[in-house]
């Protein structure tokens, strides 16, 4: 049997990577990196927590199913912009008043977390709670990355919003107004078409059928989609704010435009068919709308962009690690986990169960 001998070149340059390794692991640039993004998790820890929270609102067929897919494109637009960004190693200071808003914000998320927690579909403390972790993420940013990070890390910031539930004022009336447009263009069209309708209320008379244009039929899911993605597109492509403004419209217009073909196409299905029918073409031709509808989105955007050219970018300083002490690094994490962890011991161990008595009716009496 031979033996392995190893050469002296392979052993000098496996300490070579080692020393490199451990110069860079215990240099200074490499500890404020850590620290930097240590501190970087307390704002990420919040948004979890929220959208934990939320989740109830992204199931199937509801009106913000997309939601599962926001996070991601935020965390997408977020580190594009990171990527464009220049960095240098000198490290900045960080001012009392920053740390003060960060620990104040941070304090705040608790009475918010505990009011949310009894009624998940209270939209007040659910917003509350975003607008305070957008505030903690730019001042995060702003004490790790410097203050010309602020305007690049805005809108990726806010671009989580798109996926929280609207006041139910406003959703309610949303629902209410698209259901009356599709309802009365739809029979518009199929009077044109020779098809004697007529509108009441919802529903649409025809050939004995009855079409009833519901909440799910109005368009809603496609109108709160398609905004977010045009929001999303106008910043991945960097238009400027008019195109950005325009591209929002195009979905809004779009998503319309779609879902009153969606209609149309069921309409006539039901007239020309039978139920069983138009229960085995409904959702083919909902997610066909959908789709095409998201493409003609993404082509208008596209084109927008070429036409706009490559936007020029401004000459700014290149962002510089701040040297962030451990001990507040681990204090923001410490008090990002508090809200959370205070909710649920509160609620498993802090409330008592109230008995309910049970009652019948007897409706014999």
């Amino acid at each position: 049997m031979g033996r392995h001998l190893h050469s002296p070149k392979r052993s000098l340059s496996i300490n070579a990577r080692l020393l490199t390794f451990q110069s860079l692991a215990f240099s200074p640039p490499f500890h404020r990196l850590m620290n930097a993004v240590l501190l970087l998790l307390a704002p990420l820890v919040g948004w979890l927590s929220l959208f934990a929270q939320v989740h109830v609102y992204w199931g199937e067929g509801s009106y913000y199913s997309y939601g599962w897919a926001v996070p991601f494109l935020a965390l997408a637009l977020a580190t594009r912009r990171l990527r464009d960004l220049g960095l240098e190693e000198k490290a900045g200071q960080i001012s009392r008043f920053h740390v003060v808003g960060l620990v104040s914000l941070l304090l705040a998320l608790i009475p918010l977390r505990l009011v949310a927690e009894p009624d998940p579909y209270w939209r007040l403390p659910l917003w509350g709670q975003a607008f305070v972790l957008i505030a903690l993420s730019l001042i995060a940013l702003r004490m790790v990355l410097g203050k010309s990070v602020i305007r690049s890390f805005l809108f990726p910031c806010l671009f989580p919003l798109t996926a929280m539930p609207w006041p139910t004022g406003a959703e309610s009336v949303l629902v209410y107004t698209l259901s009356g447009w599709v309802t009365a263009i739809d029979a518009e069209i199929m009077l044109l078409c020779g098809q004697p309708a007529e509108v009441i209320r919802d529903i649409i008379l025809v050939s004995g059928q009855h079409i009833e244009i519901d909440a799910h039929c109005s368009g809603i899911r496609s109108f709160q989609c398609l905004l977010a993605l045009g929001l999303f597109f106008g910043e991945y492509f960097r238009l400027s704010w008019p195109n950005r403004g325009v591209v929002a419209l195009a979905g809004l217009a779009f998503a319309f435009g779609f879902n009153l073909c969606r209609a149309l196409v069921l309409s006539f299905i039901i007239i020309e068919a039978d139920d069983k029918t138009y229960d085995v073409w409904h959702n083919p031709v909902g997610y066909a709308t959908i789709s095409l509808s998201f493409l003609a989105l993404l082509a208008f955007a596209h084109l927008l962009s070429r036409l706009q050219g490559i936007p020029k970018r401004s000459i700014e300083p290149p962002i510089r690690f701040v040297k962030v002490r451990p001990a507040l690094t681990w204090l923001c994490l410490l008090l990002a986990v508090l809200p959370e962890t205070i909710t649920q011991t509160w609620f498993r161990y802090g409330v008592n169960k109230r008995h309910v008595p049970e009652w019948t009716i007897d409706w014999t009496a």
